[in-house]
């Protein structure tokens, strides 16, 4: 058994052991966290949420938009996407300069105009 700060680092036999323990006394599995996990994140500290913000302000488009991309092309918007630490966004459907129909996700900087479908 090592320590590293806050963390304790097992074998894998004693990590399989205390995992088994764990699960049989009512824990559920994915409350348990590998080393593997461990290392990706750096630190357990890495797993506390991010606050919600509440002054972040709505989507700038709304569902069901047209849309003209950076590329040129046009298209309508078909979904949407919020992250913590990142741009919105938002998923496209447009026919590609070659032709096809396409549905891809481009952030909100992507997106040089936008309008409400016509009524």
């Amino acid at each position: 058994m090592e320590e590293q700060g806050n963390t304790i680092i097992l074998d894998e036999k004693r990590a399989d052991e205390l995992a088994r323990e764990f699960v049989e006394s009512g824990g559920k599995v994915e409350d348990i966290i590998t080393k593997a996990e461990i290392d990706v994140m750096g630190t357990i500290e890495a797993l506390e949420p991010i606050p919600a913000d509440d002054d972040r302000p709505a989507f700038a488009y709304e569902l069901g938009w047209q849309v003209e991309l950076l590329s040129g092309e046009q298209g309508y918007i078909i979904g949407r996407a919020e992250y913590a630490e990142a741009a919105d966004g938002y998923l496209i459907r447009y026919k590609s300069a070659d032709g096809c129909l396409v549905e891809s996700w481009w952030t909100e900087f992507a997106i040089l105009e936008a309008r409400p479908p016509k009524e």
